[in-house]
């Protein structure tokens, strides 16, 4: 269970990636394939943004002992939502600063950066995740001391 777990949260940040550059993608299109090449990331996104988090917070909770539980779900809650409101000032300062909402065209001189800037950012989210310690508690590396003993 412990090894698909890491599995989920190590790769559905490439799903969010993947509809991040449909989007931009989209963009080029056709008008009316825009509608539906949009609507079909942004539901991608959802999927990817979905298998990411709740694993994380499982993540998080196993990698503590249980009286230390309260703080890392706290302290986990926290840095999402620091993440999500970090995420949209930048990113809305870049849109801001490539284009607006004058035209069709300078909002899509705005979206296409910004989206780029989204896409590296969620690509470095997932290059970190690989790098999650896979030590076990130490509660775990203790226990296994005396079997080890005993098996010598």
């Amino acid at each position: 269970m412990k090894h698909a777990l890491r599995f989920v949260v190590e790769h559905s940040l490439v799903v969010p990636f993947g509809a991040a550059i449909a989007l931009v993608w989209a963009n080029w299109s056709a008008e009316g394939y825009f509608r539906f090449a949009s609507g079909l990331a942004f539901a991608v996104n959802d999927v990817g943004m979905a298998l990411f988090f709740a694993p994380v917070a499982n993540v998080v909770l196993s990698s503590v002992r249980p009286e230390e539980e309260g703080q890392a779900s706290g302290a986990n809650n926290a840095i999402r939502e620091l993440g999500g409101v970090f995420g949209v000032a930048v990113l809305a300062s870049v849109f801001s600063h490539y284009g607006g909402y004058g035209t069709g065209a300078t909002f899509v001189n705005g979206l296409t950066p910004a989206v780029y800037v989204g896409a590296v950012v969620v690509a470095v989210g997932g290059l970190a995740a690989l790098a999650i310690s896979r030590r076990p508690k130490q509660g775990e590396a203790l226990a296994l001391e005396p079997a080890l003993e005993n098996a010598a």
